[in-house]
């Protein structure tokens, strides 16, 4: 069975998913290391590879930041990101897609905006790790943040 890996891609914590069909395989936070941006960026890069190549995935799944700031799109101190946050975001999906194209996996682009539409209403971090938890009931007696959710459910959605 195909192993694809998810990522919901941001300048400091990405999170990721790797699934087998219905079976999470593995989910986390890829932390970036750095004094400045070319380092972190590049850490994500070396981080993604590793995945990739220990979960021996054949897939990738990759969210794509929205070009503008809309009510979901918040911080971790719940306040609206900015263009500049948006963009940082943005460069990270590119460090990965980049990655992924270097390695030889396929990558499917999810607009960030799109698939998060739930009957008019767009998905906000409770109900992503929501939607995680049921899909997964394992993940439901763990510590569960909205980048690892959202990268699980984009995994099993797009497996």
């Amino acid at each position: 069975m195909m192993r694809t890996i998810a990522f919901d891609p941001s300048y400091n914590t990405t999170g990721f998913a790797v699934v087998e069909g219905q079976r999470l395989v593995a989910y986390g936070t890829i932390k970036s290391r750095g004094e400045c941006s070319s380092e972190k960026y590049a850490s994500i890069m070396h981080q993604v590879g590793d995945l990739c190549r220990q979960h021996e995935v054949v897939k990738a799944v990759v969210e794509i930041p929205p070009h503008f700031s809309y009510g979901r799109s918040t911080g971790d101190n719940g306040q609206q990101k900015n263009l500049a946050s948006i963009q940082k975001c943005s460069n990270a999906a590119a460090v990965i897609l980049g990655e992924l194209g270097k390695i030889g996996i396929r990558a499917v682009e999810i607009d960030a905006h799109k698939w998060k539409m739930v009957r008019g209403q767009n998905l906000n971090k409770k109900h992503m790790i929501a939607m995680a938890r049921r899909l997964f009931p394992q993940l439901r007696e763990v510590a569960l943040n909205d980048h690892e959710a959202e990268a699980v459910s984009m995994a099993v959605l797009n497996c």
